[in-house]
């Protein structure tokens, strides 16, 4: 009899459609004299006009003529992706004999190959966060004079030309899929080599970051009233096994904002500190389903309570209250949270 607890996902062609598209609108041009058609005159140039793959085929379709691609130079040496160098290059010569390159791929690795200075990175990272923040990836496009004229050569410094940005539109089942996954238990986790701020973008086109969705609304807000409300319940029994259940059920997500990390610790000590009621909190997780099974089975030695726990390894899950709860206790914070299930979990080593 099988089973299936985790569902890991891959990103680029499985959530999303993996049909490129470039916004030449957003084109950032960092060399002087060179101007966004001309930006997209290299890019193509650094791709493959024929078996292309998908940013080689988005970026060539933004000219009017593919051929154009390859119009008045000549090929003498095409490097094609590859995963060390994340970049692809070709060698060409012009019209008047001069031998060039052209090159596009990683920014890291183009700011890497131009030998950019500090503050020059750090204005091209922030157009990069910029680009993530609306879930677009970022493409950097470079060129380079080749004086000796040989492939082999090392050639000239390398110019820093532009940023291009690169939108791949999720597929339209997507958030259905993963809601129904979620229905069903099932933990759902994004596997991707993408920014965070690009992932994030992409689980609020498909549902499948529900703490994105409501983390600024539910706990910076609720979280320490919820705290308040708990902590005059005194735990008067002795402990069962709640929170190695709860280990074992809740989704796992990962905060990085200090004050989300702090307002987390507080509820985490003083639940282990025994200053908090395991039925008020309890009440809290049987909204969402995955859990209710779980923690019903938990409940039932009446009069049981949490108790400190020696382990450094501590989580916390605050999922909807259910508005089917008739309890006056908690009606006031019923209508304090947001429409929807939620699950926040976090590791804390304290």
């Amino acid at each position: 009899m099988a089973g299936m607890d985790v569902l890991c996902s891959d990103n680029t062609g499985t959530l999303t459609l993996n049909k490129l598209s470039v916004d030449k609108n957003l084109i950032e041009v960092s060399e002087k004299g060179v101007d966004k058609e001309h930006v997209m005159l290299l890019a193509a140039r650094a791709s493959r006009i024929e078996n292309q793959d998908t940013i080689d085929a988005a970026i060539v379709g933004t000219l009017a003529d593919p051929k154009e691609a390859r119009a008045g130079v000549r090929e003498i040496h095409f490097l094609p992706f590859n995963p060390v160098d994340k970049r692809t290059t070709l060698t060409y010569i012009d019209s008047n004999g001069n031998w060039h390159r052209a090159s596009k791929g990683a920014p890291e690795q183009i700011m890497n190959l131009c030998n950019l200075r500090e503050d020059a990175k750090r204005n091209i990272h922030a157009i990069i966060d910029k680009f993530a923040e609306r879930g677009l990836r970022s493409l950097a496009v470079s060129r380079q004079e080749v004086p000796e004229k040989t492939k082999e050569s090392a050639g000239g410094p390398w110019q820093f030309v532009s940023l291009l940005s690169l939108f791949d539109p999720p597929r339209h089942d997507s958030a259905e899929t993963i809601r129904r996954a979620l229905h069903l238990g099932v933990n759902v986790k994004m596997i991707t080599g993408d920014q965070l701020a690009i992932t994030k973008e992409t689980g609020k086109s498909t549902s499948i970051s529900l703490l994105h969705n409501h983390l600024e609304v539910f706990v910076l807000t609720t979280i320490l009233e919820l705290t308040g409300e708990m902590q005059s319940d005194l735990i008067q029994s002795q402990s069962i096994t709640f929170l190695e259940i709860l280990f074992r059920s809740a989704l796992l997500y990962r905060f990085s904002d200090p004050m989300t990390m702090k307002t987390l610790q507080v509820i985490v000590t003083r639940l282990n500190k025994g200053r908090l009621s395991y039925d008020l909190y309890l009440q809290l997780l049987l909204a969402h389903s995955p859990f209710a099974p779980i923690l019903h089975s938990a409940r039932k030695p009446a009069g049981s309570f949490l108790k400190p726990i020696s382990s450094i390894l501590k989580c916390i899950a605050i999922p909807f209250l259910d508005h089917s709860e008739n309890n006056e206790k908690h009606k006031v914070l019923t209508t304090k949270l947001s429409k929807g299930p939620l699950e926040i979990v976090k590791l804390l080593w304290i």
